[in-house]
């Protein structure tokens, strides 16, 4: 699975590129109305590829981050692991524990 989060034509066409045999492309990202992005049919046809829509308000990010930064809301609980940029190949390709919540990557570390 490849979940696209930026909204750029680029970008969701490189999900589509990179995206394995049998698998899915979500497209999480939102890009301005009317925007379009070139696929290769036959790639999608021939490797089984699903593409998958994600509804969102792109509009609400604004209000949370003032709702976090008055500490109307907690997210201190939602971070269960950090790791360095180094350790994340292996955690993408071994999975994550079954408590994970959000895994924040640092590179620096």
């Amino acid at each position: 699975m490849v979940i696209e989060c930026v909204g750029r034509p680029e970008t969701q066409e490189e999900a589509v590129s990179v995206v394995q045999r049998g698998g899915t492309v979500v497209l999480f990202g939102c890009g301005p109305m009317g925007s379009v992005f070139s696929v290769d049919s036959f790639g999608i046809y021939a490797n089984e590829i699903t593409i998958r829509g994600a509804a969102l308000n792109p509009f609400t990010h604004a209000r949370a981050i003032r709702l976090i930064s008055e500490g109307r809301v907690e997210t201190g609980s939602l971070v269960t692991s950090q790791v360095g940029l180094a350790a994340l190949p292996n955690l993408l390709s071994t999975g994550f524990g079954d408590h994970d919540l959000k895994v924040v990557v640092q590179p620096a570390r």
